[in-house]
């Protein structure tokens, strides 16, 4: 499997529908598993994660799409397999709305004719893509999970990453 590819299978377990993701991201592997309670699981392997604010204008139109438009330069470094959690404010103050794992990062040169004029009126260079995308709701506040403990919100949170035991508590609270 190449950089950044992966594979998906169907199976059946305890009578629930069960897709195991493999994302390659070189050394690193994820394997994810989605069911019909919509968990995601993060297996054994080393994965980052990164926060991603949205605005409310556009919370909607990321979670249908399953993409996220972005011209932060943080996320050069970011790689297929990266845990992404979407934080949007809602009428419960800055809330985590989604989560899910990159599956593929776009740039300009790949971007669609339809997309080039979004791209160019609000200056995004990046497009990623997020497979599976878990929409939480209700949403949860973020003062009530663990990047409470960041010291930071609002815009501050934006492109922040967030590794090892924060990353597995989050996830935890999620699931």
């Amino acid at each position: 499997m190449e950089l950044g590819a992966s594979q998906r299978k169907h199976r059946q377990e305890d009578g629930r529908r069960v897709v195991d993701l493999c994302v390659s991201t070189g050394k690193n592997k994820v394997l994810t598993r989605l069911n019909s309670d919509v968990d995601v699981v993060s297996r054994g392997y080393h994965v980052e994660g990164h926060v991603l604010v949205v605005r409310e204008e556009w919370v909607e139109r990321v979670l249908s799409s399953a993409t996220y438009y972005t011209g932060l330069r943080a996320a050069r470094g970011w790689r297929p397999g990266d845990m992404v959690i979407l934080v949007a404010r809602t009428e419960l103050g800055q809330s985590i709305v989604g989560y899910g794992i990159i599956s593929r990062i776009r740039r300009r040169e790949e971007f669609e004719e339809e997309e080039e004029v979004l791209f160019k009126e609000h200056g995004w260079d990046t497009a990623i893509e997020l497979e599976p995308l878990v929409p939480v709701k209700p949403p949860i506040p973020v003062e009530e999970t663990p990047l409470a403990g960041l010291g930071v919100r609002g815009r501050y949170l934006h492109g922040r990453k967030i590794t090892g035991e924060l990353l597995e508590a989050i996830m935890d609270l999620l699931r």
